[in-house]
């Protein structure tokens, strides 16, 4: 316990100092990687722990970005009111696709879910001057009880402290009987309506939960980026999205971290070779998922020795 307590200390110090040793490019990177390693916590939660075969995770990132950036543009409420609305609204989509998935399972659901996905981009294109149409719109910097924060190094303070909030939230449900019944109804759902779970109330449950924590991190995206458009949130995004929960390691909170960090940095560390890029990242991806198909948390529980197979799904 002190071991671990050292080492979560050493990681706060690191994270709070980071600003003071990263440039204009590395600080972007920073945030969009806090942000993804959020999104990736919220999939997970429907597919990996729930057992849902959703891809609605995109659509509810843009949800989330679209209401911060149309509630801080058309009514003038500030981010950090307009934050939270955004978390509800997205969760409040989450549960309808909730619902939805009690009635559908696996290849029926995606396909529903990707069927949102196009109406969503549908609307914000022809939204017209509510949302902005095709072009999207710009968001403006976000105020906090006055005071305007501007830059990256400064809005890396607000993604951090609600991301760490919102993680640690997340840790304590997925660790908790709400948790362990996600679980349950994804080993086999009978079993667990026997053991006297409500299947039906966890599903939404965590379809709804899901929502919330991707549409609080769409709206960190967009003071972020800066501007919204509709093709942010469509099959690429949803595709980087599902890679990161598969190759981190479905139902593992690490495997999310991991998936996230990987992805997202890997990019740029063949940035070296640029017209080999596509190929030589494409080529890692099925090797990695060849050699780990439980994830790379999964295979860390095989071959390193200290993580057990219990933490797996933790």
């Amino acid at each position: 316990m002190k071991q671990k307590t050292v080492m979560y200390t050493l990681c706060g110090i690191c994270a709070v100092l980071a600003p003071l040793f990263t440039n204009y490019y590395s600080q972007y990177l920073l945030n969009l990687l806090i942000i993804y390693m959020l999104v990736t916590l919220g999939f997970n939660l429907t597919l990996g722990y729930a057992g849902r075969f959703s891809f609605a995770n995109a659509t509810l990132f843009g949800i989330g970005a679209y209401c911060v950036g149309l509630l801080m543009r058309h009514f003038s409420i500030p981010f950090w009111l307009s934050l939270p609305m955004a978390g509800v609204v997205a969760g409040i989509f989450g549960y309808g696709l909730g619902f939805i998935a009690l009635r559908l399972h696996r290849y029926y659901l995606a396909v529903v879910t990707l069927a949102f996905m196009f109406l969503m981009k549908f609307i914000y294109i022809h939204g017209g001057e509510i949302t902005y149409g095709p072009s999207g719109f710009d968001i403006p910097n976000p105020s906090v009880f006055g005071y305007d924060i501007v830059g990256d190094k400064k809005i890396y303070y607000i993604v951090l402290i609600i991301s760490f909030v919102l993680f640690v939230i997340l840790r304590n449900i997925i660790q908790s009987p709400i948790g362990r019944s996600f679980a349950a109804i994804r080993d086999n759902e009978n079993a667990a309506e026997a053991m006297g779970i409500d299947a039906n109330r966890a599903t939404v449950l965590a379809f709804a939960i899901s929502g919330f924590v991707v549409g609080i991190a769409g709206g960190l995206l967009g003071i972020v980026i800066r501007r919204v458009t509709p093709d942010s949130f469509g099959l690429v995004e949803l595709t980087k999205h599902f890679i990161m929960v598969v190759l981190g390691g479905l139902g593992s909170i690490a495997g999310s971290l991991i998936g996230a960090v990987l992805i997202l940095l890997l990019p740029e560390v063949l940035r070296g070779i640029q017209e080999y890029q596509e190929f030589v990242f494409g080529s890692l991806i099925v090797v990695f998922v060849l050699v780990a198909p439980q994830g790379l948390y999964g295979l860390a529980v095989d071959y390193l020795p200290g993580v057990s197979r219990e933490k797996l799904y933790r």
